[in-house]
């Protein structure tokens, strides 16, 4: 009995051995797979899509959830009731209905990565239509900055038919926005070839999609049609470039903030009395009117008691800076408190 439990035990610690030199190495091979966007619903190209769908993005493999998170942008914006993960797969849920008969844009940025770091190899972007047809423009350039491109910045399209161009853009809701990829590169697919656009890009370091203030931005010279066909190639944006603009910056004083319960500015161009940029000062009194077209301006800043940016009967205009200013690319002009005796 004492020689069969030595044979037992030591035949047990062979085996042990044997199956440990048998399993496989530790960390397993390195993964060289970036991960790529397997499916989403709604399907792109899709029409007819039921206001209360929800959003799902399908993704190859297991992902660094807040890379996904921070990277998805839909346009037109929604609010969203639910986000959560169901495997490989982010869930959306609007907060309201969608819109009937509108395009909407899933973008989804080239920075989200997989659980071992890898990054996606471009930027995904898909569309569809709750309405009977889809759209069939398509806008497409790249972001630059200092010849250097940029791969994490907002592109927003604006309607030029509805939006005049010293008109505040952040305050505007984008017809569509999407996010840059390798190369700086970017595609608006699913456009409405009917309309005129203003394109815009800023760079969005907090990744929210919202231009906000302190951010680099820049403009395309000139609205983007469909005269020539429904493809718009080579819509390039440089971000503070010297085909660019400059921007208007400031602050305004707490006593004049304590008399009016909204204080407007506008910058109105010498040459072109026409061309006038208007911007609302935050409750520190601080403003920024960005994407200014290079030339003389005189500054001046009213009582908008309306808060729609125009100065309207109701409106006083109660301070002008005494002198022009020059606006220059790539530049601030920096409006203070006037100096003694500056006037109004």
């Amino acid at each position: 009995m004492r020689r069969f439990l030595t044979f037992v035990i030591l035949g047990s610690g062979v085996l042990a051995l044997t199956c440990a030199k048998r399993g496989m190495p530790s960390g397993g091979p390195p993964d060289q797979i970036a991960p790529y966007v397997e499916s989403v619903s709604p399907q792109s190209g899709s029409t007819e899509v039921p206001l209360d769908a929800d959003f799902r993005i399908t993704f190859s493999e297991r992902m660094k959830k807040r890379t996904v998170e921070t990277g998805v942008v839909v346009s037109p914006p929604c609010g969203w009731r639910e986000r959560s993960w169901d495997g490989d797969t982010y869930v959306l849920v609007p907060q309201d209905s969608l819109l009937p008969g509108t395009t909407y844009l899933i973008s989804v940025t080239n920075k989200a990565a997989d659980a071992h770091g890898l990054t996606m190899k471009s930027t995904f972007v898909s569309g569809f239509s709750t309405g009977l047809t889809l759209d069939a423009g398509r806008i497409s350039g790249r972001v630059a900055w200092k010849n250097l491109d940029v791969d994490d910045a907002a592109v927003v399209v604006l309607d030029a038919d509805t939006l005049a161009i010293g008109k505040d853009f952040p305050a505007e809701t984008p017809v569509y926005l999407t996010l840059t990829g390798d190369g700086g590169l970017y595609e608006v697919p699913f456009v409405d070839t009917s309309k005129t656009y203003w394109v815009l890009a800023f760079m969005d370091k907090n990744a929210n999609a919202e231009y906000d203030g302190e951010e680099m931005v820049g403009c395309f010279g000139g609205r983007v049609d469909f005269e020539g066909g429904a493809e718009r190639a080579g819509v390039d944006i440089l971000l503070c470039g010297e085909t660019l603009c400059g921007a208007v910056k400031g602050r305004v004083d707490s006593l004049t903030l304590s008399l009016y319960p909204g204080v407007g500015v506008q910058a109105r161009s010498l040459a072109d009395t026409a061309l006038a940029y208007t911007a609302m000062c935050d409750a520190a009194g601080g403003f920024t009117i960005a994407c200014v077209e290079p030339g003389a301006y005189r500054v001046g800043f009213y009582a908008d008691v309306d808060s729609n940016l125009v100065i309207g009967e109701g409106d006083s205009l109660f301070y002008e800076v005494g002198r022009p200013l020059d606006v220059l690319p790539c530049r601030e002009a920096v409006v203070g408190p006037p100096a003694a005796g500056d006037g109004k």
